[in-house]
This record gives C-alpha cells, structure tokens and sequence, in this order.
C-alpha cells in the first residue's frame, strides 16, 4: 500500500511523464482538422472526463489537474506494449478519444493516433481490447446518440483506427474479457432504465456486437410484472404466522403459499409471503387459514405493494421500507 508521500510522488510522476505524451494529442487538435477554436478553451483542460459539467477538469487526489484521463481498461498487447485511450475535449461540452502508447510498461507513454472524432457525437470511456488476430478494438461510451455503444478498430496495431460505427445496443461502461474458447465476453452497464448489468458473447474478432443476444448478469430495474407481499402478524398464533397457509385468487389463478420459518443454520428467510402475479393486476381474494384455525378472508387488496395482515383484524398500517423503483440502485 502507498503512503502519502508515496503516493504525491506517484501521482507527480504520471503527471510528468504524461505530460510529454499529451503534447501529440495537441498537436493534433491544434491541426487544421480541427475547428479553428482559441488554444485556451481546450488546453487548461486538455483531457478531462465529461459528465454534467461540460467544464470540468478532472484532478488527482490532492486536488491538481491531470493531463489525462479515462474510465476504462487498458490492455496489454502480444507485443509487451500497453494501449491505453484516454478522451480530449475537443470542443466545447465535445470530447474525442485518443491512443497512447507505452513500450516499457507504462514508464514512458507517446500519443499514438485519434480513435474516434464527431462534430455531433461525444466518445469518452473507452475499453480497448486485442483480439487474436491483433487487431485493437475500442468499446466506447457516447452522448448525443442514444447513449449507444459504438466501436472503432485498428488493423495497424494502433496506428490508425477505422471510423468508427454504432454497435447498435445501448449500454455503457464495457469491459471485454477473452473466455476460454477465444470468445469474447462483453459486460457493459444499464444506467438508465431497465437498470442493471448487461453482457454478450462475441466471436473471437469481436464481429458479431449487433447480431450477439444479450445477456441479463444483474437487473436492477424489475420488470413490468405485479406482485403482492404479506405480512403477518400473528395474535392467538405465533407472532409471525410460521405455518399459516394463504390462498390468492387472481383473475381465474389461484396461487397458494404457506409461511415457513427458519432457512438455514442460525439464520432465517424474510418471513413475508411473495406472491408473483405477471401480468394479471387485480386480486379476487386473499384466504389466510391461520395456525389456531382463524379464517381470515380478504378482498380488493392493491397490487405491487406490501401489506401487513393481523390475525382476525385483517389488513393494518406498519413501516415498510421505501423503494422507488425509477430509482437507479
């Protein structure tokens, strides 16, 4: 682990040695490929992370600018060399990606060639990854398209990238790890709705993102389906009702559930009942046959909430928790 010290004198040298690298980067957007726009609206910032601020700069851990930056993997090629794409503000509230290039492992680093460029689209957050075949292939994040996908790939080995094109999904940020087999497993972010982690199997080339089924790894949204939870509390029973039985009738399905108590080794399951109701949105009936042999009949109970039921009182108030579900976890 480093020590304060340690880590100012880390954090000093990756700004010298970066420093050095970036001068290519400003060449490059001091070209005539570039807007004829005044040095000082990109150079003060000269890679910096867009989120909600399109200004901001992006600083290191003791509060100083970082000449560059990206939330992304790196790789490592055949080679022995480290690729790395960092994202440029180019314009204002725009930024491109760029490839830097490290021969001795990470001590020195040279810009190589931009990645990906558009008067109209933002590319930051970029995953490089090298396929068998060596070529470099750039999974990066975009605004002002759809938060989708898009890829650029280098058949130079870094010395150029084709232009790049949308992926044709939406996720963001990837990360590509090689299987077994030489596939490919992209796992990428849902940060908006339906929420949660994503991913695809790809061939070897990365040459199928489009046509590759996706893969639901976590789901953080739920889905468009309804449900009722009960709990119980229990009077001339048990407190939580371990054993009563409960019958719900929902359009025409009827689902039975009995309350159980314990789970496992000095441990114990939610004692509330879940029940999954699909598509259907209205409750008939909810029959609850309690332990002492109280009936207890409900009808007309919301969906996709929690209620909590006493014994021969029926439906009563109790704190539940809160949860939004357009809320991102």
């Amino acid at each position: 682990m480093l020590t304060c010290s340690q880590a100012g004198l880390f954090s000093s040298a990756v700004g010298a040695v970066l420093s050095d690298a970036v001068s290519g980067l400003d060449q490059f957007l001091q070209s005539d490929s570039r807007p004829a726009v005044p040095r000082e609206v990109w150079r003060p910032a000269l890679l910096t992370h867009i989120r909600s601020n399109p200004d901001e700069t992006v600083l290191d851990p003791f509060a100083k600018p970082v000449p560059a930056f990206n939330r992304g993997a790196m790789c490592q090629g055949k080679d022995g060399k480290l690729y790395w794409v960092v994202a440029a503000k180019t314009s204002p509230g725009k930024t491109s990606t760029h490839l830097f290039i490290s021969s001795n492992q990470g001590d020195d680093w040279t810009y190589s060639c931009p990645v990906a460029t558009d008067d109209k689209v933002t590319f930051n957050e970029t995953s490089i990854y090298e396929t068998p075949k060596g070529d470099l292939v750039a999974f990066m994040r975009t605004a002002d398209f759809d938060d989708h996908t898009t890829i650029a790939r280098s058949t130079d080995h870094g010395q150029s990238f084709h232009h790049w094109e949308d992926a044709g999904f939406q996720g963001h940020p990837h990360y590509a790890l090689r299987l077994p087999d030489k596939r490919v497993l992209l796992v990428y972010g849902y940060r908006h709705p339906p929420f949660g982690v994503r991913a695809r199997v790809l061939d070897a080339e990365c040459n199928n993102l489009s046509s590759a089924q996706e893969i639901v790894l976590r789901n953080d949204g739920g889905n468009a389906n309804h449900w009722l939870e009960v709990k119980l509390i229990g009077t001339k029973s048990n407190r939580d009702g371990t054993g009563s039985v409960l019958r719900l009738t929902s359009e025409g399905f009827v689902h039975v559930e009995q309350a159980e108590g314990g789970g496992s080794y000095m441990s114990a399951s939610d004692p509330r009942i879940h029940f999954g109701l699909g598509k259907r949105s209205k409750i008939e009936s909810l029959v609850i046959t309690w332990p002492s042999g109280q009936v207890d009949k409900l009808a007309n109970l919301p969906i996709d909430t929690i209620i909590a039921v006493k014994e021969g009182t029926g439906v009563v108030p109790h704190p539940f928790p809160r949860y939004r579900p357009d809320e991102s976890l």
